[in-house]
């Protein structure tokens, strides 16, 4: 069996593409090649386990695995049309759930799907963050406006900070209960 080492993220990185949109995918036959799958048949048996997969989680099966057709050279400038499937992430993480567990490629893939996963999960997240954080602001701005409130930066700034003030507070407290 083949030493883990050998393998890389940069594999799998290496397979992706983009369409004109900018949306990542990766083909299925490349898939293949780095999951060491010999046969397509034998690939697809594990494709056809990731779509029920992607279905009984209440998922469009269209939008993570789209089938293709794409023109291959066969040689002496021939080309021939073959099948495809175009994957999203989530396909290729269905798929590596789905496959061979004694082959150590998989293992492998299991773990970069479910990490770059994650990844992309919280950049979405602080993205989503920053945007309510800007609706909100926008949404107070709008109120104080429609009131006929001050902007906060045309707010008079006071000369010591309200941490200023509550420390020399408290200082004449203890002041205070000390004599």
């Amino acid at each position: 069996m083949p030493d883990i080492d050998k393998y890389s993220k940069s594999d799998f990185e290496r397979a992706k593409q983009h369409t004109k949109e900018g949306v990542e995918f990766w083909y299925a036959r490349d898939l293949k090649d780095i999951l060491e799958y010999e046969q397509w048949r034998n690939f697809l048996k594990v494709v056809e386990k990731a779509k029920e997969s992607c279905r009984n989680s209440k998922n469009d099966v269209g939008e993570h695995f789209a089938d293709v057709s794409k023109m291959v050279e066969i040689g002496s400038e021939a080309k021939r049309e073959i099948d495809d499937i175009m994957l999203s992430r989530y396909a290729c993480y269905l798929i590596v759930q789905n496959g061979d567990p004694r082959k150590q490629i998989i293992a492998f893939g299991q773990t970069y799907f479910a990490v770059k996963t994650r990844e992309r999960e919280n950049i979405q997240g602080k993205e989503n963050t920053n945007k309510t954080h800007h609706d909100v602001g926008k949404k107070v701005r709008q109120t104080i406006e429609e009131l006929g409130g001050t902007m906060p930066e045309e707010l008079e700034v006071p000369e010591k900070s309200t941490k200023e003030i509550e420390k020399k507070q408290g200082e004449k407290l203890l002041q205070g209960e000390s004599q």
